[in-house]
């Protein structure tokens, strides 16, 4: 079992109940008090999968890039997968990926996983093009938020030196909801 770390997390994000300002002089950022745990490179991917296997409700999943190959082994086509048997089990799968105005190759990517989920059922919707979206954020069941560097690629999964952080806390999740809410494009999260 996970071991969590309780901490007070910082974020600048605007105003939500339950969030205390940590002075009068920063009024925009609040602390709230949350179960974190650090995920370096691999980690991330193995809790992933975990918390997407036990999604009871929910995924919501903003990316920039998620980038699928044919390999069944392929930790991405793994996540596909797993997604695909959450939606069947009846969670709420969306997902909100990056259209970029000058990156043909990202859009190709992104267009690739987006075909393959929504033939199984699977909002998938893209930013605009006034709009760059570089978020890799996945909310699951309300109240656990994975925030980070990490893209749904090989690269970024196996490779990369990647962290990210997984955040049990349904004040922040209700916040990051909110603020994709707002992101031009996106119509999977209303």
């Amino acid at each position: 079992m996970m071991r969590y770390i309780c901490l007070f997390v910082m974020i600048s994000i605007s105003w939500i109940p339950n969030g205390h300002a940590l002075t009068p002089e920063r009024p925009n950022f609040y602390e709230y008090q949350a179960k974190i745990v650090i995920l370096n490179n691999k980690h991330y991917f193995e809790s992933l999968v975990y918390e997407i296997k036990h999604a009871k409700v929910s995924l919501y999943i903003s990316m920039y890039l998620f980038k699928i190959t044919k390999n069944p082994k392929n930790s991405v086509v793994i996540i596909v997968n797993e997604l695909i048997k959450a939606r069947k089990r009846g969670v709420d799968v969306k997902l909100l990926l990056e259209k970029s105005g000058f990156n043909r190759t990202l859009n190709s990517e992104n267009q690739k996983v987006a075909k393959k989920l929504r033939q199984n059922k699977i909002s998938v919707c893209f930013d605009s093009l006034k709009t760059q979206t570089h978020t890799k954020v996945i909310v699951i069941d309300g109240y656990l938020s994975f925030i980070g560097s990490h893209n749904l690629s090989a690269s970024a999964l196996h490779w990369n030196n990647e962290i990210s952080v997984l955040v049990k806390s349904k004040p922040i999740a209700k916040k990051i909801l909110k603020n994709l809410r707002k992101i031009k494009g996106n119509r999977c999260f209303q």
